[in-house]
């Protein structure tokens, strides 16, 4: 009867078993084996610990159920996912720096990448290798390589104040053509009087030279500082932001106090040296129109817009006449080491013709090149075209060639003319 009884049994579950494939009821866990249990559980009763099927950036879901590819056991948070998957990265490539403005919301150390600005580096390859120049460093921008230059020493060369000698090799230091032999001078011209004899205190030989005797002899310019300061030293712990060209002490510019910039200003305001326009239209602004007509053809209308200041803020608030490139590129610049408000953005101008022709002469080279010689970051004024604010006319303003040895008059060149020219910022303080 026993034997009857585990025979049924077994018949009974082998049916079961057979008939649908079903799953054993948990009562009949004796009769089946754990084997026929495991083979059928419910999904459901598996995956009741893995609740989640989405996640909010920056969480991710973690550990999904075995028996259900939609269902997961929690949401990590993965910040280096979440801003990685964003474009933003701790690191950046080649050519390009952190951009600090586009920082990642779930965590402010990853940031976008832009090109690098490489400040000071203004040239081009060709530029920076022109006559007379040589490279002064390399900066990788995106894909363009940028460079700094400086004049070419030229070394064993000389100005020939009297000539060179026949089949005499010739070597450019900036504009200056040198050579490697010159001609004796029986004897000086009346212009090379000045020696260390008769130039002393603050002052310093300059321009040319002959038998011992220069041309020049000049105080050089003040450094004014970021804190205001204005010094003919380099002074330690401070940073030179530019040099003064109008120290208060009489003349045209009696009583103001003004500098200009160690760099010229590029379109976006940051320092650099990029040539721009006046003006992208043309348009005659509220200005004064400095050049007036005679029998004689132009003139130039004297004491005409000659503060800077006051031109920049017309031109800022003028509405015809397109971008006003130069005055809004001034408006914005702001350089490395102010410390005061006196030097912040919107306190920079854009010069007017008469400022303008104060920024050349020996007396600001001198300045620079210690300045530059110092480790800061300077570009000569010298042997280029500057643009100023002072309007000529509706369609032309004054723009000047900037050379150390002689005053260059201004002409006119129109207001849009492409590619334009250069534009240093000045300062009163």
């Amino acid at each position: 009867m026993f034997k009857l009884g585990l025979l049924l049994s077994s018949l009974s579950c082998l049916l079961t078993e057979n008939a649908f494939a079903a799953v054993c009821h948990i009562t009949e866990i004796n009769k089946c084996g754990t084997d026929v249990l495991n083979d059928y559980s419910i999904p459901e009763e598996i995956c009741k610990d893995y609740p989640y099927t989405s996640c909010t950036v920056p969480t991710y879901l973690y550990d999904q159920c075995p028996d259900d590819n939609t269902r997961y056991r929690a949401c990590v948070k993965d910040t280096n996912r979440a801003c990685t998957e964003a474009g933003y990265s701790l690191t950046c490539p080649d050519g390009y720096v952190a951009d600090n403005t586009q920082t990642c919301p779930y965590d402010n150390i990853y940031t976008k990448c832009k090109c690098n600005p490489c400040e000071g580096y203004t040239y081009t390859e060709k530029e920076a290798n022109a006559q007379g120049y040589v490279p002064d460093g390399s900066c990788l921008s995106c894909s363009e390589t940028k460079y700094k230059r400086k004049e070419n020493t030229c070394v064993g060369y000389y100005e020939c104040e009297c000539g060179e000698t026949a089949g005499a090799s010739a070597c450019y230091s900036g504009a200056t053509q040198k050579f490697n032999s010159c001609k004796s001078c029986e004897t000086c011209a009346s212009r090379f009087k000045y020696d260390s004899s008769n130039c002393t205190g603050n002052k310093v030989l300059a321009g040319s030279v002959c038998g011992n005797k220069y041309t020049k002899c000049v105080i050089p310019a003040k450094i004014l500082y970021g804190d205001g300061t204005t010094s003919i030293d380099i002074i330690p712990g401070l940073t030179p932001i530019g040099v003064v060209i109008n120290d208060g002490d009489g003349g045209y510019y009696g009583g103001r106090y003004i500098a200009m910039a160690l760099t010229d200003v590029q379109k976006d305001g940051t320092p650099g040296s990029e040539r721009m326009k006046w003006s992208t239209g043309i348009c005659d602004t509220a200005q004064e129109n400095c050049i007036v007509q005679t029998d004689l053809g132009d003139a130039w209308s004297t004491s005409c817009g000659d503060n800077g200041k006051i031109n920049t803020q017309i031109l800022l608030q003028e509405t015809c006449g397109g971008t006003y490139e130069a005055a809004e590129a001034v408006a914005i610049y702001e350089p490395v080491g102010c410390v005061e408000d006196f030097c912040r953005r919107g306190n920079w101008f854009f010069p007017s013709d008469w400022e303008l022709s104060y920024i050349s002469g020996y007396g600001i080279q001198i300045t620079l090149d210690k300045i530059r010689n110092s480790g800061y970051t300077v570009v000569n004024t010298s042997g280029k075209r500057y643009l100023c604010s002072t309007e000529g006319d509706e369609n032309r303003t004054p723009t000047t060639y900037i050379d150390n040895d002689y005053y260059s008059p201004s002409s006119y060149s129109e207001k849009d003319e492409d590619p334009g020219e250069y534009v240093r910022p000045v300062i009163e303080f």
